[in-house]
């Protein structure tokens, strides 16, 4: 099983990512043609509750297995790197099928709690995705401790693709029969994605069972008990999975505490439904996009600094600030474009599909609010590398302590703000944003002191330049091209923004380790020396 280097595993899971992430945006436009701001705010009021089991039942154990695999492999030690997949593969599913089991049988309660219960069929139809979910990340986290990414990739890929074909035809046959039986067939949707990207999963394991079986055969020293095994993976798996925990248990909080507040607020349930879909399924799955790149980067960093958990060497510490780096040059251009181009954004993606209620005004409330949190990309996308750099050298607890310190300040913002009706669903952005600079900040303070990881934003100048030069493109560009078809000035906009941004940081110098990896890529594909 061939590995790849740090950048190149960074590479293969941005692209899988990216695309995986394109299908799933894409995925919610005509969703949303479909279900309507409603339907589709039905639809989102099931995966904060999703997500939280899901960190239960495997989020964690995939960083925790990728962590022993590669330092297993570093030791030639493949036997017990395959014996500890295999332990982690069939606990996870037994506590998958038990987390699952428990989510629909309390479908009812939690959708009366979150006040709309319309989404209880969701809520039973999402309890066979976790399972799945719990099984897909046994591999991902073995072959990410393998540095190879590739697997993670297709399997992110084959997944979204799944929900996108499967949930659009299952939501569009089952919306006549009530709007929650189309939120309905969209879930049905993303069980099927789960369940073929599992498949996928066997299918690759199976035809590289020959290379896998030939390092088995020749590892020569002792293997480890089960029971052992077993007993490290929980111990290095029980911090993260806390840590993990409160980010998903802050969002149940949420989906529980807007819509009621709202209420409060003197909206309807309706128009508190619509109002937190538009935020959690629109706004959300578009500044998500950047910061699930930033994962993407992040989870090529744990096995990079699995080896180093004891002394934090320089080597370490440059992974780190590299990861930093690289995960800046794509977060910053990302805010500032989507500043400036959000009317043309949901404009383009929505158009009229949000709904026509007059009192919301949804496609400007969709624009303001996308305006506001994209703000919120570079920090959220920072934070990401942060908790994975710490967790990669052992020290999962301190990000733990300030997301709990933080998430505390949140929900109290949260009931604060939320329930004024001046400022309704915008007090969810101000909670958010308190909540993550908090993180950031203290993350920040900690690895400059007690890790002294001081290199992070020393190259910062190239890529501020190139995306204030963006920028200034992009407001010129609107001027120009005011009175264009929006389907035609989105996509003029959108390639002179990267051409520009990509070009100016070339001339800066600020591509750094992205230009050398992709020469050597172009080298290694084409076969032919470049320049």
């Amino acid at each position: 099983m061939k590995s790849q280097t740090f950048l190149g595993g960074i590479f293969v899971l941005v692209i899988g990512s990216l695309v995986a992430k394109l299908l799933g945006a894409f995925y919610r436009i005509p969703l949303t043609w479909v279900l309507g701001a409603e339907g589709l705010g039905i639809y989102q009021l099931v995966f904060p509750v999703f997500s939280l089991l899901l960190v239960l039942s495997s989020t964690g154990t995939p960083t925790a297995i990728s962590t022993m695999v590669a330092g297993r492999i570093k030791e030639g030690k493949y036997l017990e790197a395959e014996k500890i997949f295999r332990i982690s593969k069939y606990s996870l599913l037994i506590f998958g099928i038990i987390t699952g089991a428990v989510l629909a049988l309390s479908s009812g309660i939690l959708a009366s709690i979150q006040g709309n219960e319309l989404s209880t069929y969701s809520y039973v139809a999402i309890a066979f995705a976790v399972p799945m979910v719990s099984i897909l990340s046994a591999f991902r986290g073995y072959y990410q401790g393998c540095r190879n990414m590739v697997p993670t990739a297709l399997s992110q890929v084959v997944e979204q693709a799944g929900k996108l074909i499967f949930g659009l035809i299952l939501s569009f046959i089952l919306i006549p029969y009530g709007i929650e039986f189309g939120a309905l067939g969209a879930v049905l949707g993303v069980v099927l994605g789960e369940i073929l990207a599992v498949i996928i999963m066997y299918i690759y394991k199976i035809f590289n069972r020959k290379k896998e079986n030939f390092k088995l055969l020749i590892q020569n020293n002792e293997v480890a008990d089960n029971k052992l095994l077993a007993k490290e993976l929980g111990k290095i798996a029980m911090p993260i999975v806390v840590a993990s925990f409160v980010i998903p248990a802050l969002q149940v909080i949420d989906s529980m505490l807007v819509v009621n507040l709202l209420n409060m607020g003197g909206y309807n349930t309706a128009e508190a439904t619509i109002m937190w879909g538009i935020n959690s399924g629109v706004v959300n799955s578009i500044i998500n996009m950047p910061v699930v790149l930033a994962l993407a980067v992040a989870t090529a960093v744990v096995p990079e600094l699995s080896e180093k958990t004891k002394v934090i060497g320089e080597t370490a510490k440059e992974k780190i600030a590299s990861a930093h780096n690289f995960t800046i040059n794509i977060a910053l251009p990302c805010v500032m474009g989507l500043m400036i181009l959000a009317p043309l954004i949901i404009n383009f993606l929505y158009s009229d599909s949000l709904g026509t209620n007059s009192a919301l005004n949804e496609q400007a409330l969709a624009t303001n609010l996308l305006v506001f949190s994209s703000a919120l990309i570079l920090i959220m996308a920072l934070m990401q590398v942060q908790n994975a750099s710490l967790q990669g050298i052992g020290k999962a607890n301190i990000p733990l302590r300030h997301i709990i310190f933080a998430g505390i300040i949140k929900i109290v913002l949260m009931i604060v703000f939320v329930q004024i009706r001046e400022i309704n669903i915008y007090g969810v952005f101000i909670a958010n944003m308190v909540f993550y600079s908090i993180c950031f900040i203290l993350n920040s303070v900690y690895l400059w002191k007690t890790v002294q990881v001081r290199d992070c934003y020393s190259k910062l100048l190239p890529t501020i330049v190139a995306s204030c030069v963006m920028t200034l493109a992009l407001i010129m560009a609107r001027m120009a091209f005011v009175n264009l078809n929006v389907y035609i000035a989105f996509p003029i906009d959108f390639v002179l923004g990267v051409i520009v941004y990509a070009w100016t940081l070339l001339i800066m110098g600020g591509a750094g380790e992205m230009v050398v990896f992709i020469k050597k890529f172009w080298q290694k594909v084409y076969k032919r020396k470049v320049l």
